[in-house]
């Protein structure tokens, strides 16, 4: 019995390192293919204008937070209470390291592609792409996982990034970018890590839009997960308990298309908009 015990624990513990090897094989074939682009690519300047980098807006308040305890609360409303002393549980103050990473973006363009579908047969989509890089200004690695999401301000609907894995050769080829551009999952898998004194160490993406409505004039940008900055607000309940909801500072991108529906193109699509502000931090 005891060797049956001994023997499945090793086979245990041989199939975890195993999976842990695994795991570490796939991060790091991300980093080692992310210059495998041709050196034509790397060379290409970056000229202004094409690019747009996004102002942190790093503001002193964002770093510490001040609430109440709202689930001791909730069991106790005067937890702490003494003739010398006030609540406790209110107005305590929080505080955690908090990172931004910078980022860079193109305005978002248009390319068409033939889809695969569920039957086996191929579409010829438009698909909606935005090209981006992150830095890590941190001195620790940061973990970025992408969440874009476009919102058709005129039509109000909301359209979640999509892995189109047919889009992402034509896209690098017609970006030719100086890196390898990753999908939301390969973005999410890795740490990025601390870039360099004097080097750029910029890491690039790219977020994809299908069956996007062609009769949206206005439409905007989400992007979360640039930072780990949110804000918190007490709700009630039906029965009068409260509890946290948490808000993301997130960027949103605001875009101009004065076209029409039919045969759209990325040239009718504009960052900014006339006597409107081009970029905010909200939280939601």
């Amino acid at each position: 019995m005891r060797w049956s015990c001994w023997i499945v624990a090793l086979v245990m513990s041989w199939g975890a390192s195993w999976a842990w090897a695994q795991q570490e094989l796939a991060l790091y074939s991300i980093f080692d293919r992310l210059d495998r682009v041709p050196a034509a690519w790397k060379a290409r300047p970056r000229l202004p204008g094409v690019e747009f980098h996004v102002d942190p807006q790093r503001r002193w308040g964002e770093l510490s937070s001040r609430h109440d305890m709202i689930h001791i609360l909730n069991l106790d409303p005067k937890f702490g209470e003494r003739p010398w002393s006030e609540n406790l549980a209110q107005g305590v103050v929080y505080t955690s390291p908090k990172w931004q990473l910078d980022f860079w973006f193109k305005p978002v363009r248009i390319i068409e592609v033939d889809v695969p579908t569920p039957e086996g047969k191929f579409v010829r989509k438009h698909i909606w792409y935005m090209v981006y890089r992150v830095r890590n200004t941190a001195k620790y690695p940061v973990r970025f996982v992408p969440w874009f999401v476009l919102h058709t301000e005129d039509l109000k609907r909301y359209y979640p990034d999509r892995l189109v894995p047919v889009a992402m050769e034509p896209i690098m080829r017609r970006e030719r970018p100086p890196r390898v551009l990753l999908d939301t999952v390969e973005m999410a898998s890795i740490e990025i890590p601390p870039a360099r004194p004097g080097r750029d160490d910029s890491i690039w993406g790219v977020a994809c839009w299908e069956d996007v409505d062609p009769r949206t004039d206005y439409f905007s940008v989400y992007v979360q997960g640039l930072n780990n900055i949110f804000r918190r607000e007490a709700v009630s309940n039906p029965q009068g308990k409260k509890r946290w909801k948490l808000f993301r500072k997130t960027l949103r991108l605001y875009f101009w298309r004065p076209g029409d529906a039919t045969d759209p193109n990325d040239w009718e699509i504009r960052f900014g908009r006339p006597g409107h502000i081009a970029y905010e931090w909200v939280y939601r």
